[in-house]
């Protein structure tokens, strides 16, 4: 297996905005520091956004046929609008596939007599015997997890 520290891509949080006009451009905003003016922008708008509440009606219909509106958005957009993010594993490279020698020792970990006791006490389950586990909670498609369950597999 080949090892990670010769991947040639560089770390997500690493791209700089350097030009101001192409702010829009740019997807990176992990060293962005606001100011006191947009502070107080962003508080403004959120006060604005507030201010407005859907009407009550509207809010039911919208809760209750939700899955209407999810079938016409996805028959809209098809495949187009969620995308898988590879871009995962270069923010988190812990996530991918383990290196040789997180292998090795994931295989003692496996082999150690106490551990084998804790395993078979607890009830089995898919992925029991799994060296690395994920927790993903949220609300999409599972556009975060499948490249991750596909690397790792």
């Amino acid at each position: 297996m080949a090892d990670k520290t010769a991947n040639p891509r560089p770390q997500f949080g690493n791209r700089m905005l350097t030009d101001p006009s192409k702010v829009f451009e740019h997807n990176a905003w992990d060293n962005v520091e606001w100011g006191e003016e947009q502070e107080e922008e962003a508080q403004a708008k959120i006060a604005e956004n507030a201010a407005v509440m859907v009407d009550e009606q509207l809010k039911e219909k919208y809760e209750n046929e939700a899955n209407q509106f999810w079938d016409e958005f996805y028959t809209q957009h098809q495949n187009r609008f969620f995308k898988d993010r590879h871009w995962l594993f270069t923010e988190f490279p812990e996530l991918d596939t383990p290196t040789e020698s997180e292998a090795v020792a994931s295989s003692e970990m496996l082999n150690n007599e106490c551990y084998q006791k804790v395993t078979q006490v607890e009830e089995a389950y898919p992925g029991v015997q799994a060296n690395k586990r994920i927790l993903e909670v949220g609300c999409g498609v599972g556009n975060t997890v499948f490249p991750i369950l596909e690397a790792n597999k």
